[in-house]
């Protein structure tokens, strides 16, 4: 019998073989745009609706708004109160899903083909006609602020928080989505009604649909319950001008803590498709996988942690890098360092076996995006909210294999700023400052606890 030889990987046979589905794109005649999947391998239906609605439109004073407004919206619509409308979704097994983020707020609907016609009435009387009424206001605001306190717990929160204030600072990407104790509190119903006017329309939305029936019952149904809506809205913000230049860190003190929270990251000026692409083979080869050069180093080699993730994270006006991880109070500074370290290294040199492996993963991970019709939703949310090109999916496959090494590395050097991090860590000061203030000096500042959530922009900048 052959011993197996372990030293080599198993030998390539055949390549994967996948067809994309097919994507068509219409608009309905009040002008609500639809991306159209027909995917026939059960009787389901899936609906994301994308309404350019997210964090970036609140009011400082008044942060959290977009994200009361989204929790709001399905409890109680046309003639449903919220119990009511509760109910009829579940006599259905129909789901129905509200989030958001900084540019959007995200309503899906799940249902079986057979109960689609009622379950996209509903959905569209939640878009169309929520009630917005004072009990479901106060209920939803109070369940908001009690989140809101248990974060402030939450190390990774805060640490989330003070990256994004320090990157995007005095910018609308600033503010956290939820908002503060203090904006949330702010926040009346005739807010929350004036904001539900002035952004959910048809031409401020768009509507992707996976279903296993036709486009045309599709586009029958679709104009049935949405067509009576109308108002013409298209919100623009206007475009940011980020500047973070100079190498920061900036410790916050909680107390009791025995691990520290790190972000390091930078702004990056995401342009095309392919510089998309670069991106995620560059990150794979760094931290965005479990062997990457991050976790082999910080977790395998040295273990400071559990595990260590880098991604390049995009919003419709900004994106930038970032690597995030949690260690041992008593390796916090080695652990920094380690990192830059490696941000150093990887604009320096990677070698074609890496880059390959890279291609390798992302590549045989495609398919796998297109398995459940959440995920095909998912996938052409990217291409709306990132501003894609409309063939982004379907050229895919062909543009990862043409991407060379020499281009990753160049996209390491025009992306990875190790000289211009943002460096936060939230941790024990009595552990972690002496450790810190041995690597940057005078460049290390400490922020509060208590001015982690600010009231508004100025007070923090």
């Amino acid at each position: 019998m052959n011993k197996l030889d372990r030293t080599k990987p198993p030998e390539i046979i055949n390549e994967i073989k996948f067809s994309l589905p097919e994507i068509e794109n219409f608009d309905l005649s009040n002008g609500l745009n639809v991306y159209f999947v027909k995917k026939e391998k059960l009787p389901i239906t899936q609906i994301l609706m994308l309404t350019s609605a997210g964090s970036k439109y609140d009011d400082n004073k008044l942060n959290g708004l977009s994200h009361l407004t989204a929790a709001l919206i399905d409890e109680g619509a046309g003639e449903f109160d919220a119990l009511q409308l509760n109910n009829e979704i579940e006599k259905l097994g129909s789901i129905i899903k509200i989030s958001s983020d900084k540019d959007f707020i995200y309503t899906s609907l799940l249902s079986l083909t057979d109960n689609i016609e009622r379950s996209l009435y509903l959905f569209s009387k939640i878009l169309i006609e929520p009630k917005l009424e004072p009990a479901d206001f106060e209920r939803e605001k109070k369940k908001k602020i009690s989140k809101i306190i248990q974060l402030k717990d939450e190390p990774s929160y805060l640490a989330d928080t003070v990256f994004e204030k320090i990157l995007f600072n005095n910018s609308y990407y600033q503010l956290p989505v939820l908002g503060t104790e203090t904006s949330a509190a702010n926040i009346k119903l005739d807010d929350v009604q004036l904001f539900y006017q002035e952004y959910f329309s048809p031409t401020n939305s768009t509507l992707i649909v996976v279903s296993n029936l036709n486009s045309n019952t599709i586009v029958d149904l679709l104009e049935k319950y949405f067509s009576c809506w109308k108002k013409e809205i298209k919100n623009n913000c206007d475009p940011l001008q980020l500047n973070t230049k100079t190498k920061k860190a900036y410790l916050v003190h909680k107390d009791d803590l025995v691990q520290s929270e790190i972000r390091i990251g930078n702004l990056i000026y995401q342009k095309n498709n392919t510089e998309y692409l670069r991106q995620q083979i560059l990150n794979t080869v760094l931290g965005g996988q479990f062997s990457s050069r991050l976790n082999l180093n910080l977790r395998e080699k040295r273990g400071f942690t559990y595990g260590v993730s880098s991604a390049f994270n995009y919003m419709q006006s900004a994106a930038n890098f970032e690597v995030s991880t949690a260690v041992k109070s008593e390796n916090t500074a080695e652990a920094v360092a380690e990192i830059l370290n490696e941000l150093e290294k990887i604009r320096e040199k990677i070698t074609e076996e890496e880059v390959n492996f890279a291609k390798s993963y992302l590549i045989k991970r495609f398919p796998s995006r297109f398995e459940t019709y959440s995920n095909i939703s998912s996938n052409i949310s990217v291409i709306i909210t990132l501003n894609l090109d409309k063939n982004f999916l379907n050229d895919y496959l062909h543009n990862i294999k043409q991407l060379t090494t020499k281009e990753i590395i160049t996209s390491a050097r025009e992306t990875i700023f190790p000289e211009e991090s943002i460096i936060v860590v939230v941790g024990n000061r009595k552990v972690v400052k002496e450790q810190l203030l041995k690597i940057f000096n005078e460049n290390l500042l400490e922020i509060e606890y208590n001015d982690v959530f600010f009231h508004n922009s100025d007070e923090t900048s």
